[in-house]
């Protein structure tokens, strides 16, 4: 009954956006109570969601089989179930589903039963057209059949993971009389494609016309059968509007995409020519990143090939690409696209970064270039608390400032002797209220930004000595720079006369100096923080560093612990440890500590980046001998630190030892050689004789032939195998010849 009940075939469509579930299988009853299928809904306008579908259990019924049935009986839209009689563990009864669903399930993979053709025609559909209601009955049922079904509820329309649209122009501009594409791809998961089309998005919402039946648009539009790219056809100005592609299998309703296609048409080719910036006034704390976003259109027949973002220009001198200025090389990234996103990320931001930026991108059409107007103007700040005493001076209220509005409404967190206190006082979070039991030393810092500390104010003076650290822990990659920040406070009366850093590999920590060590760590301090910059990490450099400081009057403060620094390089870790030719391998990108700052990775396949990949981890599918390639991994900001490379067998060649003029009798040994990352770990030996498939000799880097002889004459080759893929040596001939017999024969005769 299971291959019966796999078969695949389609339902009628009644206009009924309702569906269920069912899954069949023979496991036990225990295990099927832990079934659940998960699925996506999504209504028109509506965002989508996920919804967990509760199973019920068909074989979970007794004897009193009728009576369970009535029990589950439920209003119309749900599902009843009925049986044609009490159902023993020999029985052959009948299974009734009265539904108006039409969409099954059988083990993750959609099934209809109501027209399965069964071979023992034990399934039988029936329609109710008055109630739309669908019965399906599965007769000769016993309980070793499991029957699970789960359905969604009435307001949702079901939509299968997996299946989706993708419009990559958000924004397209076209002048009028002229054609315009819309690039589209889409996704059906497997399933067959029952109806699709293009659409127009109505004003009201909801769903529009079919374009191709639409008497504004059916004469002008084209798309196949075999993708979702649109054109259409002499543009006029009330084809403006928003444009979108939907699709439907038989188990799901209409699939589209989120926002659709945003059409302008125009008169004036120049009106298509924009940059729109999301955000023209950005605040961002120095130290931190900032993303400038921002999108552009221009003619749909033009194609971008530059894009730049720049904050110095001169007339009639072509600005210069941002991550070309030295000022900034390592910290921009751009991270938009050559359709319509232009967004850059600005990282560890200084504040000479305090400037007006804007994009520019060029066409591959004659005076296709243009830069967006206004730009976006940066504003770099600093924080800083600022305490206002009360009457007494026993209260104060301390508020973290900056110097310019933080962008993306920012939330604030304080510290109290450096350590994070709850916000419990007041309903804004950049205003801190303190007594005279909260006497220490205060800072803030911004959620998110935590390392980016303001220094700290001391209230009510008497304990305010504290050392704390933005980090305990700091991984940095070898040859790299990384930075450990301390904040210090003390009372208002002393003067910091001495700031020093202490490194401790062993019980004797040892004071750095800046004058041994210049051109490879870096004191910077103020008058409550003090940054140690290592720069051009070593492995030498890995130990615990802690921070002291000295005052007048004549004291000096330390913390008990300091930050532990770990260097690391960056290696490639080669899974599974054998692979057989076609088997997916891994690649991992590994530290032997997990790297501050949560890096983004890059691979490289023959020295040349591989785009889209940025996580520590690279699956090759299906390795075969021609991966020849060889792989390593950078971290973003630092591709100058690529990790050694892996790659497969090369150079492989055969030795013979002893060279010259082979002999029968005597003994050769086959030397296999070759240069592979990770190291060989097969070698196999063939001989080839005239021109006959290859015969497997044997394996081992050495292939030794003992008493040989003339039927070991033949073409040679060896294999080398590792775990990234194999190669094979050029074929070398033995020849074997016979040992010189001298006859000597007597003149006499």
């Amino acid at each position: 009954m299971t291959s019966d009940l796999t078969q695949r075939v389609n339902t009628d469509d009644q206009g009924n956006d309702h569906y269920a579930n069912v899954q069949f299988s023979r496991s036990k009853r225990e295990e099927v109570s832990l079934y659940s299928n998960r699925a996506h809904h999504q209504q028109p306008g509506k965002q989508e969601e996920d919804v967990q579908l509760a199973p019920v259990n068909i074989s979970q019924a007794s004897a009193a089989t009728q009576g369970w049935a009535h029990e589950r009986a439920t209003p119309r839209g749900s599902f009843g179930l009925s049986l044609a009689g009490p159902l023993g563990m020999s029985g052959h009864n009948a299974l009734t589903y009265e539904l108006p669903y039409q969409a099954w399930l059988q083990k993750g993979a959609p099934v209809s039963l109501f027209q399965a053709s069964l071979k023992d025609h034990r399934s039988l559909r029936t329609l109710d057209s008055i109630h739309m209601e669908t019965q399906l009955q599965i007769r000769e049922v016993t309980l070793e059949n499991n029957y699970v079904m789960s359905r969604l509820s009435q307001p949702h329309i079901f939509r299968v993971v997996g299946q989706s649209v993708t419009l990559p122009q958000k924004n397209i501009c076209a002048l009028k009389g002229t054609d315009v594409d819309i690039p589209c791809t889409y996704t059906v998961n497997g399933y067959t494609v029952q109806s699709k089309g293009w659409y127009r998005t109505q004003t009201s919402g909801g769903w529009g016309r079919d374009l191709k039946t639409d008497p504004e648009y059916k004469t002008r539009v084209e798309y196949d059968d075999h993708s979702c790219g649109l054109r259409i056809k002499s543009l006029r100005l009330s084809d403006s509007g928003v444009y979108n592609f939907r699709f439907k299998t038989w188990n799901s309703d209409w699939i589209s995409d989120p926002s659709g296609v945003k059409l302008s048409v125009t008169g004036i080719e120049k009106r298509c020519w924009s940059v729109t910036y999301n955000h023209e006034n950005i605040c961002a704390l120095r130290g931190s990143s900032v993303d400038l976003s921002c999108s552009y259109t221009y003619p749909a027949w033009h194609t971008v090939t530059t894009t730049l973002w720049f904050n110095k220009w001169q007339y009639w001198v072509e600005p210069t690409d941002l991550s070309l200025d030295e000022d900034y090389e390592g910290r921009v990234e751009f991270r938009g696209d050559k359709k319509s996103d232009c967004t850059l990320r600005i990282r560890d931001l200084r504040e000479s970064d305090a400037r007006n930026y804007k994009f520019r991108f060029l066409t591959n059409q004659e005076g296709g270039k243009y830069s967006g107007a206004n730009g976006v103007s940066l504003s770099i700040t600093d924080l800083k608390v600022d305490i206002q005493y009360g009457s007494r001076k026993q209260s104060a209220t301390l508020t973290c400032k900056t110097s310019c509005s933080l962008s993306n409404n920012p939330t604030f967190i304080w510290y109290k002797n450096g350590q994070p206190l709850p916000d419990r006082y007041t309903q804004r979070t950049d205003l801190y209220y303190v007594n005279s039991v909260d006497d220490g030393s205060y800072s803030c810092a911004v959620k998110g930004f935590e390392g980016l500390r303001s220094p700290a104010v001391c209230f009510l003076q008497q304990k305010c000595w504290s050392v704390a650290y933005t980090k305990s822990n700091i991984c940095g990659l070898i040859g790299s720079s990384v930075d450990i920040q301390s904040h210090f406070t003390y009372p208002d009366y002393y003067k910091v006369t001495k700031t020093t850093w202490y490194i401790r590999r062993n019980p004797n920590p040892k004071e750095l100096s800046q004058n041994e060590e210049k051109d490879h760590m870096k004191f910077i301090c103020t008058d409550h923080s003090c940054l140690l910059r290592v720069t051009q990490l070593r492995m030498t450099d890995s130990a615990e560093y802690f921070f002291r400081f000295e005052t007048s009057p004549s004291t000096y403060y330390n913390s008990t612990s300091g930050v532990i620094l770990t260097v690391t390089d960056l290696q490639v870790t080669v899974s599974p440890d054998t692979v057989r030719e076609g088997q997916r391998v891994t690649l991992t990108c590994y530290t032997t500590c997990t790297l501050s700052n949560n890096p983004t990775y890059i691979w490289y396949r023959n020295n040349q980046p591989v785009t889209n990949k940025h996580t520590n981890i690279l699956y090759l599918d299906s390795v075969s001998s021609e991966d020849a390639d060889n792989y390593s991994c950078a971290v973003r900001g630092q591709e100058n630190l690529r990790s050694p490379a892996v790659y497969s067998p090369k150079n492989t060649r055969v030795s013979v030892s002893p060279s010259g003029q082979v002999v029968e009798g005597s003994s050769v040994t086959l030397t296999c050689s070759s240069d592979a990352n990770p190291p060989v770990h097969t070698y196999t030996w063939y001989k080839k004789d005239n021109g006959a498939e290859p015969s497997l000799m044997g394996s081992g880097q050495n292939y030794s032939i003992t008493n040989i002889s003339s039927e070991d004459s033949g073409q040679y080759y060896c294999r080398a195998e590792n775990r990234i893929g194999n190669s094979s040596s050029t074929e070398i001939h033995l020849n074997v010849t016979c040992e010189y017999i001298r006859i000597l024969t007597d003149p006499q005769k």
